[in-house]
């Protein structure tokens, strides 16, 4: 599904972010830096719920877990309605400050509550934060390789105060295929919901950390955190990941087509 405001050059940013290298390459090193810096926390200060993702351009394309922010959509959807015809300035700040994103301890940007893209059956999505910034595309390594019993993982985690935590480390348990179904809930209160064709990880993750970046040992992008399996009452749990294939499917439907999966 796509609720579509966005312009043809924050698109191509955002196509060209997911191209990998697409004028040089970039060092194992390099890459690792750029989405450790780059990855952010998306807070809605209302309800307390919160998220993270990953920044894919300057100007706050940022690639998480749909289920991040699907119950948010029909508050979006009811202030959209609703939008006043004078003092949008006050209108915009408000929300501004009920959903942002955290890129650092010092640094957040109210997100755009009226550009997201998703992709459900992956539960991949697509969030724009209101950066003021030339439209320029985020350079990172993209995994090519085939998904693999034992290849080694990490992540780079942020709390809810933009600090980065220290870095997590894991192998591929259940490399998943096109033909595997995982139901998963995500909270006591939400329905259960279909995700197709993930993957599973030794890596622990818990609650507020799906939409985290997965990454290979040569520092490429390989997936997306996007539900967690451990004992019930437990903090952490085992990371399932959607794959890093379908996010530039999604991005290139949008681009072409400019309307729903």
């Amino acid at each position: 599904m796509v609720h579509y405001t966005s312009s043809l050059e924050s698109l191509l940013a955002l196509r060209l972010s997911l191209l990998g290298n697409f004028d040089h390459q970039l060092t194992a090193a390099e890459s690792r830096q750029n989405i450790r810096d780059n990855v952010v926390r998306i807070i809605n200060s209302r309800t307390g719920e919160n998220g993270s993702g990953l920044r894919l351009t300057s100007d706050g394309y940022i690639a998480t877990a749909h289920h991040v922010f699907e119950s948010w959509k029909e508050e979006w959807d009811e202030l959209l309605h609703f939008k006043p015809t004078r003092n949008i300035s006050r209108w915009r700040e408000n929300i501004g400050k009920t959903y942002y994103v955290q890129v650092d301890e010092n640094t957040s940007y109210p997100l755009d509550i009226s550009c997201w893209y998703s992709h459900p059956a992956y539960d991949l999505g697509l969030l724009k934060a209101d950066i003021h910034q030339q439209p320029k595309p985020i350079r990172f390594n993209l995994s090519k390789c085939d998904l693999t019993y034992g290849k080694k993982v990490s992540c780079f985690p942020r709390n809810e105060f933009g600090r980065n935590l220290r870095t997590r480390r894991g192998i591929i348990a259940i490399p998943g295929n096109p033909e595997d179904r995982v139901v998963v809930t995500n909270g006591p209160i939400t329905l259960p919901i279909e995700i197709y064709d993930s993957f599973l990880t030794t890596m622990p993750v818990k609650a507020g950390e799906s939409g985290s970046p997965i990454i290979t040992a040569n520092g490429a992008l390989q997936g997306i955190v996007i539900y967690r399996i451990g004992e019930e009452g437990e903090t952490y749990g085992m990371a399932g990941c959607a794959k890093i294939k379908y996010l530039p499917e999604l991005v290139d439907y949008v681009f072409y087509h400019r309307r729903p999966l």
